[in-house]
């Protein structure tokens, strides 16, 4: 039966086979950092400096765990490792192992990214949606998205970028999604992908000169394989090539500084004439939050599976300002998410903009639905952010409204009934204890 979801917070001895070494969605603040290094023979090649690619990776994950070290909440960081052959650490190693198998790592494999990347997102997923303690997993499929269960994770990849990969099987997004698409043969298939929406890929490419040039600028690095370009850009990351450990190391620093727990969701501007879409980052405080982003179905009683969903969603809104009267909602309060700058940010910070936000298909018409959210401008920070509301806010703060000493309670009454029974049954829970709190009582629809 849809509910709120609760995330697993104590694991299960019973199950402790099965549980990673934290459970899922039930930490403050931590990060999971898988690095992908290549192994490929083509690592052993020696730089300038002396030293092969392969231990100039080395060296670039040996400062990327000092600098990260020095963050306090790095104590609740999990660390993974994948390579072109196999998984060498995963949820059941700690950093000290992870720091030895570094150090270990030999270059004499095949380099074939897209293997490497199924190793990653598949380590990655393997128990993000197990039931402990009554716990529905991070995903909480047919619930609603819910940004407080994320669980943050950053994929490095480290490599020269010459792989076995063909570049014409991965020259667009859909080729990537194709290699990425869920395996038939699962029998609990959920999600269109492997990969989710708060996971993003870095591919970090080294193309270091092996010899000197002296008086004569080197030449121009080589475009990255399509494979690490369209993979980076179908999570929202980014390539980065490098000429000398020098860059490498800097941008180890730069990684760190930016990366930050948050998800990521397409903007699909509609009725401004021509549609476009951006794909934005959005930071997230797990374990925050009171209301989920709703799917792009509607789920009822009677259906035997549930539609597969994209990894990351599409949410549309339209560039009109909401009259502020639609904010009104009493004590229910809201939920905060910022955008990572960029260009959709700065249209809403410059045009002060209270723009509401949709899931087409949210109630299962294939229509825009009702609003959810809000794009807007913060007023004490002055930044952009995502307000996530309950569903149809307009309508609730019309209840809240109506809802004052002396009117009848029977009007009171039919607005909340007819407002509970036209929203996604995922709503009812929390908005129950929130109608408590208000003193507004009414019989809510059945949850399943």
């Amino acid at each position: 039966q849809p509910h709120t979801p609760t995330p697993c917070t104590v694991r299960d001895s019973a199950k402790r086979s099965l549980a990673p070494p934290f459970p899922p969605g039930g930490v403050a603040a931590a990060m999971i950092f898988l690095f992908v290094i290549d192994t490929g023979g083509s690592m052993n090649q020696a730089t300038q400096r002396g030293i092969s690619l392969l231990d100039s990776a080395k060296s670039a994950v040996e400062h990327f765990l000092k600098i990260r070290t020095k963050d306090p909440a790095s104590r609740l960081d999990k660390y993974l490792l994948v390579t072109c052959r196999k998984v060498v650490v995963g949820w059941n190693r700690n950093a000290k192992d992870f720091v030895e198998e570094v150090k270990m790592l030999n270059a004499f494999d095949l380099s074939s990214m897209s293997r490497c990347l199924d190793l990653a997102f598949g380590l990655l997923n393997k128990y993000r949606n197990i039931p402990v303690h009554r716990a529905q997993g991070i995903d909480t499929f047919g619930l609603g998205r819910w940004p407080r269960f994320v669980e943050p994770s950053a994929i490095v990849v480290l490599t020269d970028g010459h792989l076995e990969d063909e570049e014409q099987d991965f020259l667009t997004q859909k080729q990537f999604e194709a290699l990425m698409a869920t395996p038939s043969r699962l029998k609990h298939r959920f999600c269109k992908t492997r990969n989710r929406w708060d996971q993003r890929v870095y591919p970090l490419v080294l193309q270091f000169p092996g010899v000197k040039y002296p008086g004569a600028k080197p030449p121009k690095p080589s475009r990255p394989h399509p494979l690490l370009r369209v993979a980076a850009e179908a999570t929202a990351g980014k390539v980065y090539i490098h000429r000398n450990l020098r860059s490498l190391l800097g941008n180890m620093e730069n990684i760190v500084a930016k990366l930050s727990p948050g998800f990521a969701c397409r903007f699909e501007c509609v009725g401004a004439g021509r549609s476009h879409t951006d794909l934005v980052v959005l930071q997230a405080k797990p374990r925050t939050g009171h209301w989920p982003i709703p799917e792009a179905y509607l789920p009822v009683s009677n259906m035997t599976r549930l539609p597969l969903r994209d990894a990351i969603p599409l949410l549309s809104y339209k560039p009109k300002n909401v009259p502020v009267a639609h904010l009104n909602l009493g004590s229910i309060p809201a939920d905060t998410y910022e955008l990572v700058q960029g260009s959709l940010a700065i249209r809403i910070v410059q045009q002060k903009a209270r723009w509401p936000v949709y899931v087409k298909n949210s109630l299962g018409d294939e229509k825009l639905g009702k609003p959810f959210g809000l794009l807007m401008c913060d007023e004490q920070s002055k930044k952009a952010v995502l307000r996530v509301l309950p569903y149809d806010f307009p309508m609730l703060a019309e209840i809240v409204s109506v809802a004052t000493p002396g009117r009848q309670e029977t009007e009171v009454k039919t607005l909340l009934k007819r407002y509970t029974s036209s929203i996604p049954p995922y709503y009812i829970s929390s908005l129950r204890q929130f109608f408590v709190r208000m003193g507004l009582f009414c019989e809510f629809p059945p949850e399943n």
